[in-house]
């Protein structure tokens, strides 16, 4: 029955997580605490986008509320799981040690004046994270891209960097482009670095091409090399990196149905015997109903008639 009720009331739970992260845009930040003109007046330090800014007790009201059915979510989960199996799963101690976190920071934010700096924002994050299978996927993709990229990236710099030094014996200091543009190995590679984008060229190269028309030489290979060839490759990392991904979630879903529907049909030739009889070696008509009538209760699943 308890289950029931957490399905019935998962979409709420759902809109709560990210009801938490929406709060953001609505309460008041800790720094500018100690008045209001900070975050009502027109100045850009804080722009509100004609957004209503709730005060101190609103925000903790709406945050009180919105952790309410959080722990909510929890105690569903504890009583149709049983205690035992709740906190032997990883997932879960991790959410409620989360939840617990955010109630104790709200609790504290109560007691503590409103200038004190709080996790919440940052709890808030987790949460919905945590409960995303979404998130947790692309985040899991950038994981397995980072890896392959490391490669491709320590080539990057150091092409930079042998590009900076060789910038530096050319213009380095003695030069219109050495003084304006290049003056330092740091201020080079950086130079270099945007010039990858094309977002400096070809201003950047303009003093130097301007006393000699061959400085299209070094800026013209570095454009080549880095543009054309190492930030595709990066590209081809990250796309083939997420092709994999993609297949083995596939995968990962593919065995985990199998699995499950294995566990579900053992589960049902138990538990379709009667009067102490042996396990049946199939399925009885009485025992598909049942699970039928089961599935209706479930609103991602089509109603079965």
């Amino acid at each position: 029955r308890a289950h029931k009720w957490f399905l019935w009331c998962e979409p709420g739970l759902q809109f709560a997580l990210l009801g938490q992260v929406l709060l953001c845009f609505f309460e008041r930040p800790a720094w500018c605490a100690t008045t209001e003109a900070p975050c009502i007046s027109g100045e850009a330090i804080y722009p509100l986008f004609g957004l209503p800014m709730l005060s101190r007790w609103e925000a903790l009201a709406v945050e009180s509320f919105l952790l309410g059915l959080l722990a909510g979510r929890v105690a569903l989960e504890v009583t149709y799981l049983g205690f035992d199996r709740y906190k032997s799963s990883q997932s879960h101690r991790f959410s409620g040690s989360l939840l617990l976190l955010a109630i104790a920071d709200c609790i504290a934010s109560v007691l503590t004046p409103w200038s004190a700096f709080r996790f919440a924002p940052y709890l808030r994050l987790l949460l919905l994270t945590h409960h995303s299978r979404q998130l947790r996927t692309q985040l899991a993709t950038v994981r397995r891209v980072l890896k392959p990229l490391a490669g491709v990236g320590i080539v990057l710099v150091a092409f930079v960097c042998f590009c900076a030094w060789v910038g530096m014996l050319l213009y380095g200091g003695h030069s219109d482009e050495g003084s304006q543009k290049l003056p330092n190995f740091g201020e080079t590679a950086w130079q270099l670095t945007i010039l990858l984008t094309t977002c400096n060229f070809p201003d950047v190269m303009m003093p130097a091409y301007t006393s000699s028309r061959s400085a299209i030489l070094f800026f013209g290979a570095f454009l080549l090399i880095g543009t054309l060839f190492l930030l595709n490759l990066i590209l081809a990392v990250v796309v083939n990196a997420h092709k994999e991904q993609v297949e083995a979630v596939q995968q990962s879903t593919t065995a985990f149905r199998e699995r499950s529907l294995r566990q579900a049909y053992l589960i049902l030739q138990a538990g379709g015997a009667r009067g102490g009889e042996a396990p049946m070696a199939e399925l009885q008509a009485f025992t598909l109903l049942d699970v039928f009538l089961e599935l209706n209760h479930y609103k991602e699943i089509a109603h079965i008639d």
